[in-house]
């Protein structure tokens, strides 16, 4: 193993360099290799081709990681070509094949040498994949240096990233989805993008040769409305060049059903009322099985890769219902011109009014803007580089090729094919009568689960193929795809530097006692982890333990082979100008918008300023000599994949300085050390099962020192076996840790941010919220009650335990601008606003939409919408600022104006109506230690994502060795600039101490990782919550908790709430006023209308008139930010789950 203290296998040359032995080791390798060129083209070496297979093995031998990892992957992704392919003949008339076939034959071997001489253990990773359990966590990919990963808070900025990633795709984009819908626009308003939205980005990337890669789950139609049918066709019938698989398939698995059971489950409604009443038999024929797992669960990774160099992950699916900004806007009707609408069709959703509907026809929604609100969506994605992107591009074709040996091979359609990890993918078009190169043909069926099957071919051994001839050669590469072309050293710009005169170390998180002053990162590195015991997470059994009072003694250690620190040794050279970091140069600096990236992965060509001279070539139409220089182009290329694909990005590091592009001595490789875990299983990924984020969770969580932020959708977990049918141990790692600093006597908090109410519709009191109920009460069970719940063990060793972990809710409101101006335009064009809206729906999008300089049917002057239009600028035409009120959530933001001071055009009893309020739904899955580590991710807190044999899951686990000084319960606290700056940056937005964003108007937050995040550390809001355990900020944070939920209490009677705790309360305080309001918001008739609309003001609470109108705008003008308090009270005098109704043992973890 390299030890911590091996500067080359951390990449930091540089320090070779400053004892002049850099230049001798790059003589000496690329010495050694062109010898072993020579000596290996001599005819009496004509044999090194059916050697090498021996050669590779016997490398295995000497390193044991190299050789040992499962069946499954190792016939996935092969090390070595066969000898078929090795043995192939060149053509006659290309002079240069002889040569450069033999050079590729070699390239296993040159590589091998490389690679070792450069850094032997990234080698053997990248080589040839570790079994899992030698693995940090049980992962499949272990922790990888030298990374830049980016933070997007909100759908707004993260979906126009993903566009401009997307815009300049070369090769091929991979994307893993939950749900994916092709209308949705990446940027807004829709009416000013038509060229952003998804199909037609996706369409036009086909169109210019990139080949595009989808899988999405395939849902049970009876339980979702996800359509993954319209997702698959919708796309494939646009381009030969786009692939879609759904999965899985939910058939019964020697399941004898009747018929008529089978007949009944096409045309039920599913709900939990109803699946709570199913047979068995019926169950297992509507979800299927496979291999005695009932297939309840569901692919939910959100994954997009783009040419093996740009990764997003997180919680955001590229679906409808995601894009917000961050001050959440509830209202999106703008009676002065339709062309402003933010949310077209059924984009605009509120899950808990009605689940989204027939989404093949996105445009018809059938909820009435000017009387709901839409739900508010508040999540979190990264973007990312760097050799991590290789565990991603490993964990899709792993996917991907499982799903094809399942479901697709035996269709025999030339759309679909096997990837593989290393290669350059073809377009359909291409492929059509020949195999696709890149592409390896499926091995037999007795080789998927056993050992020793002979591998496929790898793709970097086969001639890559060129771009389609008339190709659209796309827009001009932005500045964030370049290789550096000046002095600046690539991927990390000069203002990142340290400014600790020693370059930091890992930080001492194994010490639980350390005080604040000494919880710095350390610089000096850790011991060898060879002399120290075996980390907890190697010798825990894959289930953490219970929760004990007397508490766990094994934990694994931040230090050594755990989260290897950057090496020892002396700093970067600085100049006077460095001495001081400054984090608000990141915004500041000009230069910074042009950070590239590191070098691309081993499957792609190098591209740009590098190879200009032979990519730039014509093909097609020139001499047969023109024909030989592209053969020998590709030729070239082909060997320089041979190189990289097995050296898998370590080679880059040394091309970089022989073509001009090395980094400065005095910039580090990269400051992220980053690890992909998941939780996947045979069911889902083919592979054994893996729950290496739930362990990351349990670990981090022990080992935290001071402080644990957790943002997610779900929080359902167990302290111990008592809490069954939960079985993930999260929760017995929170009271450990928490009962551990209780006892000593530290100030140690846990924060807790998640949704009020699950995201399915319905009155909790009605029948069909079975589920929602059921959901709630497993929160609740992990929370405060069932008598094994984290307070309750807390409290029963005499803590208070409001004293270390706290819940929140997130709630915000608006105002709908049904005003003067609308109710002019529609009586001066004779048309309904709503009617109107419909109609630029279709417009905008409808079942092709009119996409750029495509006819508009809105030009028909009889049209509705066109009618309204002309009316509206018409009245418009008299305003000072139109539009600038038609939402009223920057009112609770930072700078935002008064609500009190806000205009309304039009009668006092219009407005009051106006308001609405709705909880805002948290679907993040993060939770940040100590501002140094966070995870970020699509995990769910529950058993679907923990386990690994339910729902598929990916995260990162991100450690940024930037420092950034920061405090920690009043002490100097040298923080993680990526984990600082994310939590920092959800406390404001919660708080309201962010500005409002404006879609309108990027920002450095709205670029791709390549341009860093705008980092205001030094700005007064910032540093009002830079110290999370300081009794300042936890003051303010539970003092506008508090403030916010007594409004909305008052104004709105909002639920769930504290004062609530039965079902006769519920009824008077909340069913008086809008039982049914739901069900009638969507528009199904009732024979007894509610008082009020859903999410309304109760206006029998205040008096009528501008008085009442002033009152309600007194309070909300209270209201800062959108952190409510989580209601632990309500309805605990019931049991909330089983009202009328007992939930399924079958079906129960469903909930879980």
């Amino acid at each position: 193993m390299t030890h911590p203290e091996d500067d080359l296998a951390y990449g930091q040359y540089h320090q070779d360099s400053a004892r002049g032995a850099s230049t001798d080791t790059a003589r000496g390798f690329v010495g050694d290799t062109f010898k072993k060129l020579k000596q290996s083209y001599k005819p009496q070496s004509q044999q090194g081709s059916s050697q090498q297979p021996q050669q590779s093995q016997q490398y295995g031998a000497q390193n044991q990681t190299y050789q040992s990892q499962g069946p499954s992957q190792s016939q996935q992704y092969p090390a070595n070509p066969t000898p078929q392919q090795q043995n192939q003949k060149p053509q006659k008339q290309d002079k240069f094949s002889g040569l450069f076939g033999k050079l590729e034959e070699l390239g296993n071997e040159v590589a091998q040498k490389i690679g070792t001489a450069l850094d032997p253990q990234a080698y053997a990773e990248y080589g040839a994949p570790k079994p899992q359990a030698e693995n940090r966590f049980g992962s499949f990919a272990p922790p990888r240096q030298g990374n830049e990963v980016k933070w997007h808070v909100d759908g707004c900025a993260y979906f126009y990233a993903v566009s401009k990633a997307l815009e300049n795709a070369k090769e091929y984009i991979w994307i893993l989805d939950w749900w994916l819908s092709p209308e949705l626009y990446l940027r807004r308003p829709p009416a000013k993008n038509e060229q952003y939205r998804l199909d037609r980005m996706l369409l036009a990337a086909a169109q210019r040769g990139v080949r595009v890669n989808i899988i999405v789950y395939k849902e049970v139609t009876q339980a979702l409305t996800l359509s993954s049918h319209h997702t698959k066709h919708h796309l494939e019938d646009m381009h030969p060049n786009i692939a879609v698989f759904r999965h899985p398939d939910h058939l019964p698995d020697r399941q004898e059903l009747a018929a008529s059971i089978h007949t009944s489950l096409q045309t039920m409604s599913l709900d939990a009322g109803n699946l709570a009443k199913m047979s068995e038999d019926a169950i297992k024929g509507l979800y299927g099985m496979r291999e005695d797992v009932i297939l309840y669960w569901a692919h939910h990774e959100k994954l997009c890769l783009i040419d093996g160099r740009i990764a997003f992950m997180g919680g955001l699916d590229l679906c409808f219902g995601r894009w917000d900004t961050n001050q959440h806007e509830l209202a999106d009707v703008h009676g002065q011109d339709l062309n402003e609408i933010v949310f077209p069709g059924q984009d605009y959703n509120n899950a808990r009014v009605s689940d989204f509907h027939d989404v093949a026809h996105w445009e018809q929604n059938q909820l009435d803007r000017k009387k709901t609100s839409r739900m508010g969506w508040s999540d979190i994605s990264v973007s990312l580089h760097g050799p991590v992107v290789e565990d991603l591009r490993k964990h899709f074709v792993q996917r991907w090729n499982f799903i094809y040996d399942l479901k697709y091979q035996s269709r025999n359609n030339s759309r679909y094919s096997r990837l593989a990890l290393y290669g350059r993918p073809t377009s359909s078009a291409q492929q059509q009568g020949q195999p696709q190169a890149g592409q390896a043909q499926k091995p037999p069926a007795s080789s998927q689960s056993g050992a020793g099957a002979a591998p496929a071919a790898p793709s970097w051994q086969q001639q890559p193929a060129s771009p389609q001839p008339g190709a659209n050669p796309g827009p001009p590469t932005p500045s964030w795809q370049h290789q550096a072309t000046t002095s600046q050293p690539s991927g990390y710009p000069s203002n990142t530097q340290p400014s600790n005169p020693t370059t930091p170390a890992a930080p001492t998180w194994q010490q639980h006692a350390a005080s604040p002053q000494q919880g710095g990162y350390s610089a000096t590195p850790p011991p060898n982890p060879a002399s120290q015991e075996k980390p907890s997470w190697q010798q825990q059994s894959p289930e953490p333990p219970a929760y004990s009072a007397q508490g766990a003694t094994q934990h694994y250690t931040y230090t050594g082979d755990s989260f290897p620190p950057p090496p020892s040794g002396p700093p970067p050279a600085q100049g006077s100008a460095q001495a001081q970091y400054q984090p608000q140069q990141q915004a500041q600096t000009p230069s910074q918008s042009q950070a590239p990236y590191y070098p691309p992965p081993p499957n792609q060509q190098l591209q740009h300023s590098q190879t200009r001279g032979v990519h730039d070539a014509p093909h097609g139409g020139y001499a047969d000599s023109e024909r030989g220089f592209g053969r020998l182009r590709e030729n070239i290329m082909g060997y320089s994949n041979t190189l990289r694909g097995e050296l898998a990005g370590q080679i880059h590091q040394y091309q970089d300085r022989f073509s001009g592009h090395a980094r400065q001595t005095s910039q580090p490789r990269g400051g992220m050390t980053c690890q992909i875990v998941r939780s996947c299983s045979k069911w889902s990924n083919g592979t054994p099962t893996e729950h290496s984020i739930q362990d990351a969770y349990a670990a981090i969580i022990r080992n935290s020192q001071h402080f644990i932020y957790i943002e997610n959708q779900f929080f359902i977990t167990a302290t111990g076996d008592a809490q069954k049918p939960v079985q993930n141990k999260i929760g017995a790692a929170i009271v450990e840790r928490i009962l551990r600093a209780a006892r000593a006597g530290e100030k140690y908090k846990i924060v807790v941010v998640i949704p009020s109410v699950p995201c399915f519709a319905g009155d909790l009191s009605d029948e069909s919220t079975l589920g929602t109920r059921a959901i709630m009460e497993f929160q609740y069970n992990c929370i405060n009650r069932g008598g094994s719940s984290i307070m309750e063990l807390i409290a029963k060793e005499g803590f208070n335990p409001m004293d270390y972990i706290r819940f929140y809710n997130l709630r915000n409101y608006d105002r709908i601008n049904v005003s003067g101006p609308l109710m002019e335009a529609e009586q001066r064009s004779g048309v309904n606003y709503e009617d109107a809206r419909k109609q630029q729906d279709v417009v905008t999008g409808g079942p092709g939409g009119y996409g750029p300089g495509a006819p508009r049917a809105a030009f028909d002057t009889t049209a509705p919408y066109q009618q309204y239009q002309q009316a509206a600028q018409q009245v418009a035409s008299g305003k000072s600022a139109p539009g600038k009120w038609d939402s009223v959530s920057s009112c609770y933001m930072l700078n935002g104006e008064d609500i009190r001071n806000v205009p309304w055009e039009g009668p006092a009893e219009a407005e009051i109506d106006a308001f609405v309020t709705e909880e805002l739904y948290v679907h993040s899955k993060v939770m940040i230690a100590d501002d140094r580590v966070a995870i970020v991710g699509s995990a769910n807190l529950n058993d679907r994502s923990q386990l690994g044999t339910h729902d598929s899951e990916i995260a990162i686990i991100v450690e940024d060795y930037t420092p950034v000084h920061s405090r920690m319960n009043g002490q100097p606290w040298t923080a993680g600039r990526f984990a600082a700056s994310l939590r920092r940056q959800l406390f404001r937005k919660h708080l309201g101490l962010l500005s409002p964003q404006d879609p309108e108007q990027p920002d450095n937050n709205y670029e791709p990782v390549g341009v860093p995040n705008t980092l205001d550390f030094e700005s007064p809001e910032s540093q009002i919550v830079a110290d999370p355990l300081a009794d300042t900020v936890h003051s303010m944070w539970n003092t506008r908790a508090r403030t916010n939920t007594e409004v909305f209490r008052k104004v709105f009677h909002s639920v769930p709430d504290d004062t609530v705790r039965n079902w006769a309360t519920y009824k008077e305080f909340y069913g008086y006023y809008f039982h049914n309001a739901d069900k009638q918001a969507y528009g199904e008739d009732m024979s007894r209308p509610a008082r009020y609309g859903y999410g309304h003001v109760v206006r029998d609470d205040f008096p009528p008139g501008p008085e009442g109108v002033r009152q309600v705008k007194e309070l909300l003008s209270q209201v800062k930010g959108t952190l409510v308090e989580m209601p632990l009270m309500f309805l605990i005098e019931e049991d909330v789950a089983k009202e009328g109704l007992t939930l399924n043992d079958l079906t129960e973890p469903i909930y879980t």
